[in-house]
């Protein structure tokens, strides 16, 4: 999944729902600005319970 446009809670929220549907590669990149949220996504996902 690529998230180079994606920012603030739409970058959090597509993230963390392909997580929970089984995406594995994420593409991301410093210069992207976005590594807070795709951080953030990424710990809740692996770190929560399925749902």
């Amino acid at each position: 999944m690529g998230t180079y446009s994606l920012h603030n809670e739409t970058c959090f929220n597509s993230v963390y729902t392909a997580l929970k549907n089984g995406y594995r590669l994420i593409d991301t990149a410093y210069m992207y600005g976005n590594e807070d949220e795709v951080g953030r996504a990424v710990r809740l996902a692996v770190l929560l319970p399925a749902m």
